[in-house]
């Protein structure tokens, strides 16, 4: 066994906050394992690039109801102010934009993988990149790891796999989940865990696009707006909703009996389902339930007015607009709502389009009433781990120290990041985690180590 040296497995956001904080220990070696030809792959994807590696709102409660009990510990031992001011440290200038969401002044992620790795030069970390590890083996007082290099997707030429063995006192498995497998996720770290008798709870998507069952969105793809969405489940019992709560109108217990999320923001239409925002947020409720049975969601599409705030203003709006004969039923919400969504929520309420305003029935107003604030429709499914941008479920935190993201049974081995069955909303949550639990991994990691039997 070699003292001194912490072995760590992937070279994402975790595992590099881990390197950095463990290597202030000038004499501890780091060896720094990724699979991928370049460190930091997946960071340059979070934000559509511009990095949102935090936000304004840390809180368990943006988390999965099964970590937050989990996460309270977590952050008290590093508190989010904490985690920022190490990035700030690297020499990444913050700022924070309306909604909370945290990002470098600079608005680019390869400014931020760049801060990161220039602190990793030192004599102590040593990098092996196009490196996948096929084994790990647990020995007294350490591990064994067992690796072999991986060829470049771009080398066309004979390739025979070096395969090498390194002992290390402690290990640090930061390998990310099954998301975005086209830069490096996938579920080896996973199956690593498992291989060390660690207990796995079910891998599903987390933060991912959903699929509506009915053919509508074609007719409003690529349109954004502000919403109101709620999902329903008439299959299971309730599911915390850390999200948002409200009480249910007559419609939405028709739509369904137990509300299983509901979250406010951006949604983006798109040929199959929904995205954006609010759709991410709702996501990993919804992918849940799918699992049992049938969800259905609504749709507000005017969430900031009251029911009776909105009766005056449709009402008064029809007595000007009805005057003028030459407008058509189907116009009516146009100025209120982007055109084509004008037309789907008449369609939605049965009103025919070439029906002139001077001649709709009494109903008119209330028909509409119900396809603004309660525009309903079916799951079918969520997309794939191509297009999720977390996983939920992973390693189970009865196994974990909250303060030191070491395994309670395996002492020395440290799992962070997305490999825990942890998942957070979108907006920089998933990733400061990330930073978290390699900032408390490296640091406990990193200490002096203590002579002891191996249990």
């Amino acid at each position: 066994m070699k003292e001194n040296r912490i072995a760590i497995i992937g070279g994402g956001a975790s595992g590099i906050v881990a390197a950095l904080i463990a290597s202030k220990k000038n004499n501890c070696e780091i060896l720094l394992f990724e699979k991928n030809h370049i460190l930091g792959r997946k960071i340059l994807s979070t934000g559509a690039g511009k990095c949102n590696l935090s936000n304004q709102d840390i809180s368990p409660d943006n988390y999965n109801s099964g970590a937050q009990t989990f996460l309270k510990k977590v952050f008290l031992k590093a508190k989010p102010k904490e985690i920022l001011n190490f990035l700030k440290d690297t020499g990444l200038w913050l700022k924070s934009e309306h909604d909370g969401r945290i990002f470098p002044r600079c608005m680019n992620a390869q400014e931020v993988v760049d801060a990161l790795l220039l602190g990793l030069q030192k004599p102590n970390i040593k990098i092996r990149k196009l490196t996948e590890v096929l084994e790990i083996i647990k020995i007294k007082n350490g591990f064994t790891v067992k690796t072999q290099a991986v060829k470049p997707k771009w080398d066309k030429t004979s390739f025979k796999p070096k395969i090498e063995s390194f002992d290390c006192e402690k290990l640090i498995l930061a390998c990310g989940g099954k998301s975005y497998p086209h830069i490096g996720g996938g579920d080896h770290g996973y199956k690593l865990a498992h291989s060390l008798g660690l207990e796995l709870s079910n891998l599903s998507c987390s933060i991912v696009p959903l699929i509506v069952k009915e053919k509508w969105p074609i007719d409003l793809s690529g349109i954004r707006c502000d919403v109101l969405l709620s999902a329903y489940s008439k299959n299971e019992t309730p599911m915390s909703n850390k999200r948002g709560s409200g009480s249910e109108s007559s419609e939405t217990k028709a739509l369904g009996d137990k509300k299983i999320a509901e979250t406010s923001g951006e949604i983006l239409f798109t040929d199959y389902g929904i995205s954006g925002p609010a759709t991410l947020n709702a996501s990993r409720n919804i992918v849940q339930s799918l699992k049992k049975g049938k969800v259905e969601c609504q749709i507000n599409f005017l969430p900031e007015l009251s029911k009776k705030e909105m009766e005056t203003l449709l009402t008064n709006r029809l007595k000007k607009m009805a005057v003028l004969n030459e407008k058509k039923a189907d116009s009516f919400l146009k100025g209120i709502f982007e055109d084509k969504i004008s037309r789907i929520i008449a369609n939605k309420a049965g009103i025919k389009k070439e029906t002139f305003l001077s001649r709709v029935k009494s109903d008119f107003i209330e028909k509409l009433i119900p396809a603004i604030t309660a525009f309903n429709f079916e799951i079918s499914s969520a997309k794939s781990f191509e297009n999720a941008m977390a996983t939920a479920g992973g390693v189970e935190l009865s196994q974990i120290n909250p303060e030191t993201f070491e395994v309670k049974a395996h002492k020395g081995l440290y799992i962070t990041g997305e490999l825990l069955d942890i998942d957070g909303d979108s907006g920089g949550y998933n990733l400061h985690f990330a930073f978290t639990s390699g900032f408390l991994a490296g640091t406990n990691a990193g200490k002096n180590p203590a002579r002891r039997r191996d249990r």
